[in-house]
Formats: structure tokens, sequence, C-alpha cells
């Protein structure tokens, strides 16, 4: 998110309210040749803090559905957080330090207090955005310390000036917030599933990767449609190039490119019908397919004979 619109204001107000010989300066601080004999402040709007979805008085937030003009669906949430601003005061002596920061406090603290809701996100976007509003500010902490750069001595007194409030958030999209997973690969399932031969050693799915990338396969997972699913982890180093076949084969063997092995002593996909589902690493369904018998051919019923009259 955008917090420079807090360094921007308070600089502003600094300028405006205290002015003098100083330079004024938006970030974190920096040493530079000349520290210690010109007063320098840097404002630094540090960082967002999330409280966890609990307000201060331990009410939990939770999101509301919304729908925008237009047809755009999503949400919007309140999210209780806070952010901290630094200010640094760079004297050549401890106590002109103090005296500046002493100066700065009442200033900074009205700027924010008084600062309507500031958009932290694209403003031509109407359709995600962050607002930090419903705030309050106070100093939370101030330490000082001396400096020595190239033999010029200098002091610094940092206040850290934090705002507490809400993190206003929306976010919409024509059709509505449909998930799509991290993984998403052109991917198909084949199943072999009554193979001639021992079913545990000759039975297997093929993998397809009908894209034009290589998918890394560690962590994702095949499976069968039984209440209790026989699960298949595919290893760390798997890799389906594209274009490539994959075979997982339910009995034993060596693993190479084109076949890994579940090590089985039972068959897995049921000769009557089974379903074999894919997944990615973070459990979304990636592929799936089913497979059943053929059916038997009925023989065609003979012709019947006419009685003789």
């Amino acid at each position: 998110m955008n917090l420079s619109i807090f360094e921007d204001v308070l600089l502003r107000a600094l300028r405006a309210r205290v002015g003098g010989d100083i330079d004024w300066s938006a970030g974190p601080p920096w040493r530079g040749q000349a520290t210690g004999l010109r007063a320098q402040v840097f404002v630094h709007a540090v960082g967002y803090t999330d409280a966890g979805g609990v307000t201060p008085d331990g009410a939990q937030t939770a999101r509301q559905p919304v729908t925008l003009q237009g047809g755009a669906s999503g949400f919007i949430e309140q999210r209780p957080g806070c952010i901290d601003i630094e200010l640094s005061c760079l004297c050549a002596q401890h106590a002109q330090a103090q005296q500046l920061a002493g100066l700065l406090v009442p200033v900074v603290l009205e700027a924010l207090e008084t600062l309507a809701p500031p958009l932290l996100s694209d403003p031509l976007d109407a359709t995600r955005r962050l607002h930090f509003a419903d705030h309050r500010a106070h100093l939370h902490a101030q330490r000082s310390q001396r400096l020595l750069h190239e033999f010029v001595a200098a002091a610094e007194v940092v206040l850290t000036l934090r705002l507490e409030g809400f993190l206003h958030l929306l976010l919409a999209r024509a059709g509505g917030l449909v998930k799509h997973s991290a993984y998403g690969a052109p991917l198909r399932l084949e199943i072999q599933a009554d193979p001639a031969g021992r079913d545990v050693q000759a039975e297997h799915v093929m993998l397809h990767n009908e894209g034009e990338a290589a998918v890394e396969l560690g962590g994702w997972t095949l499976h069968d449609a039984a209440r209790r699913p026989h699960v298949y982890s595919f290893g760390a180093a798997c890799r389906l190039a594209a274009g490539a076949t994959l075979r997982v084969w339910s009995g034993r063997g060596k693993d190479d490119a084109g076949n890994v092995y579940w090590g089985r002593r039972a068959a897995v996909w049921n000769n009557t019908g089974d379903v074999a589902v894919l997944r990615d690493p973070e459990g979304a369904e990636q592929a799936r397919t089913s497979w059943s018998p053929p059916l038997p051919e009925v023989p065609a019923a003979a012709p019947k004979r006419r009685r003789a009259r």
C-alpha cells in the first residue's frame, strides 16, 4: 500500500507551521557529509501492522459481501491495524534535537488527527480500494542517540507516532471473486484400470501435460474415489515436461522421467469403474477423469418361426 501520502501530508504541515532553517526530507534518515551542521528532519512512514481482525475491544471483524454498480461483486472488510511513522531530528547538539522534537510532536499529531481517510491504493481503480480510516494518533515512543560521521558529531532524536484505526478494504470484479489455484496447468488424466495380466503391476494412470511449460509436481497428489481414498503423493523432484506424459503405476518399480511407482501390493482402480482426481499442493482439484468398463454386447435375438397352419 502507498504510505507515502502520510509523509507528504506531514512535511507540508511541518514546513508551514515550523519552518525555520531546517532540511525536511521524506523517507528513512541518511547520514550526509554535513550531518550535525544544520538541523535535519526525516519523516518516514515505516509500515502497517495488522491486528489479526480483532478490535481493541476484543471483537472479531468479518468480511461482508458487496455488489457494485455495473455488476461487479466481491467483499468489503474493515480490519483493525496501525501505521507507525518515525520522525528523526538530527542536530549538532542533543538539547537542540530535543527542543526540535518538542516543536514537531503537536504539529504532527494535529495533522494526523485532522487528516481525512487517505486512499492508499490506485485512485483510478474503483473496484480495489484501500482507505485507512477511523484513526487516532498518539506518540508511541521516543529515543535518542549520539552520532559521529566523518569526525562530525551530531545528536538524533527519533519520535515514533502511531496511528490506530481500520484499513477499509474493497475488492470486487465482474463475475465475482472466483478462486483460482496458483498451480493452474493444462493437465489431463487417463486411467488404465483393467489391463491384461496382474492388475497391481499393469494398471496405471497416465498424466498428460498439454501445456507449453513444464509442471513441477512436488507436493501434488493423485487419489481415487473411495470412501477412504488411496492417495499417491508426487516426490519433490517430480517434473512433467511440456507435452510429455507421466505414468503412475500402482505396483512396484524404479522411478524415471516417464514413470513413477506407487509401490502397492494391491490394485487401486476398480474394474467396475472408478474416478481419478489430481490435486495441487493447495488441495485444489486440477484434473479429473472417470473410467467404466465397456458394456457387454447383447446377442441379436433369433428370428421367430411362423407356425404352420
